[in-house]
């Protein structure tokens, strides 16, 4: 179905209309109701995108009472106020809608707003609701499923030692591993809609052997597994890289005694959120990591360490300094970090890798002989802005969802790289800028390349070559993000062609500052 786009639309996403209202022939309408662009969903029953004139933006605290009767929801529905969080473009308002007071997976309104008044909203609910939400199974028998389905060998609170680090990890005495139930509605990875809504328990299960971390919806009425989504987000190489070194580099440390310090910086006088850095010393236990130290505020230091104490820094200066953003969360989030893990021995098949299991960071050494410690720049930025995808949006980890959160990791590691290394730069930036990983690889091609997603066999056209439709990979996540990474490239340096289904395009450089800033509101 051929699709029309009235303004700025860059060719080669392809999957998003960006800032523009489309209008696809007989599935979408467009209407102008008291001087608000109102884009419709499918169904006609809900704006998914509604943008205001100047004079007659709403105010956040009323908008959905007034414009209550074009969403057309039942009063078993309430949308609440989830999350809210401010940038230089104003503040953005994640609603999640509510059925009979549980909370719907995937059925969320944002307000953007500026001095009190939302100018643009955006999103999707489910109509039609009418279900049962008693539970039939019990939690702790949903729990027995849940834990059947995944099957590890042990579990991360069956040993003592987790929990008393992750109390200690938290300061919170009642801090546990031990799953909870949370009732939630939840279509799987089936269209939103109210046909496909079933009441499920949420549990997050984090095995410690085979190490993994997963969400597992359980059908609260039948026991069966509604969807599995893993929380760790890593980055996968095929087992082999080169390690990053910068050289002398600037960074907080914690002076324990006056010939003792250690890779922290928990005063909060220059940023607002802790950072701190530990040793795995090629073990599997966060529990018996240790401090980086040295007798010098000046070293030496373990060079890994560093890196990653450095990389983390940088990656919160970034995101602070360009965005206004408070660290991950944007409210002081403490950034950890775990170097030298013994990856192969919590169940990965090499120690090629680094991830975000939600809370923290772990990076492994590589091979030595094709791949170096994963703690280059661009990397240690990659899997932090997993950290901050996690905190501002629900993008599920797999399918085209988890290819838009893999390339917002390869967008803002690749952002705060250039942050760091072409400070003031704009645009012009040498090929090699655009490689993901390249100081880690022995060869120095990296791992993907966003200027050229193809030379990776991965796309850079929506459905276009290379276009994975396979369920490895949790769906092509580290393969189908090349769509979304060549329109970023595109953005920052321009470009013009004609993509793989045929459509011509001719993209101004806007800048990496614009560039960075559009995809920072997406």
């Amino acid at each position: 179905m051929k699709k029309r786009y009235s303004r700025f639309v860059v060719a080669t996403m392809f999957c998003m209309a960006v800032l523009a209202f489309a209008a696809d022939d007989g599935q979408e309408k467009n209407t102008i109701l008291h001087q608000a662009q109102l884009k419709f969903d499918q169904t006609g029953k809900t704006p998914t995108e509604i943008k205001f004139a100047g004079a007659q933006q709403p105010a956040v605290a009323t908008f959905f009472q007034e414009y209550q009767k074009y969403f057309q929801i039942s009063g078993d529905n309430q949308i609440q106020l989830y999350r809210s969080s401010y940038d230089q473009l104003g503040a953005h308002h994640r609603h999640i809608q509510h059925y009979k007071g549980i909370p719907i997976i995937g059925a969320e309104y944002i307000l953007h707003e500026k001095n009190g008044a939302v100018w643009y909203a955006n999103g999707r609910l489910v109509h039609d609701l009418k279900m049962d939400v008693a539970p039939v199974l019990s939690e702790a028998a949903a729990l027995q499923a849940a834990l059947r389905h995944i099957g590890a060998e042990s579990y991360m609170w069956q040993n003592e030692a987790n929990e008393a680090f992750l109390k200690r990890e938290r300061n919170d005495a009642n801090a546990t591993f031990y799953p909870k139930g949370e009732l939630q509605l939840t279509s799987g990875r089936a269209e939103i809609t109210a046909a496909n809504m079933k009441l499920v328990y949420r549990f997050d299960i984090y095995a410690a052997k085979p190490l993994g971390r997963y969400y597992v919806d359980v059908d609260a009425k039948t026991g069966a597994i509604v969807n599995q989504i893993t929380r760790i987000h890593d980055v996968e190489v095929n087992g082999s890289g080169a390690s990053l070194y910068n050289g002398t580099v600037a960074m907080r440390v914690d002076q324990v005694s006056g010939s003792s310090y250690r890779l922290q910086a928990n005063d909060n006088t220059v940023r607002g959120a802790d950072i701190r850095t530990y040793n795995m010393n090629n073990g599997t236990s966060y529990t018996n990591s240790t401090d980086f130290t040295s007798s010098s505020a000046t070293g030496p230091w373990d060079d890994a360490g560093v890196s990653a104490h450095w990389g983390a820094e940088a990656t919160y200066d970034y995101f602070f300094q360009k965005h206004g953003r408070n660290s991950l969360n944007n409210a002081g989030f403490t950034l950890l970090s775990y170097v030298h893990a013994n990856l192969v021995g919590m169940g990965y098949p090499n120690n090629v890798n680094a991830f975000w299991d939600g809370s923290r960071m772990t990076y492994g050494d590589g091979d030595g002989v094709n791949y170096f410690p994963l703690v280059c720049l661009d990397v240690v930025g990659h899997e932090l802005t997993h950290g901050v995808t996690d905190f501002s949006s629900n993008l599920i980890y797999s399918y085209e969802s988890g290819a838009l959160n893999e390339s917002f990791s390869d967008i803002f590691g690749n952002a705060v790289e250039l942050f760091k290394e072409n400070p003031g730069q704009e645009s012009g930036f040498p090929l090699a800028r655009w490689r993901v990983g390249e100081d880690l690889t022995a060869n120095g091609l990296g791992i993907r390349n966003m200027q050229n997603p193809n030379e990776f066999s991965d796309p850079d056209t929506y459905q276009g070559a290379y276009w994975y439709t396979g369920s490895g990979d949790n769906g092509g996540v580290h393969i189908n993000s090349g769509v979304q990474n060549f329109w970023f490239y595109l953005l920052v340096e321009g470009g013009s062609g004609t993509n793989d289904v045929g459509y011509a395009y001719n993209v101004p450089s806007l800048g990496l500052t614009k560039a960075a800033a559009i995809a920072y509101t997406n």
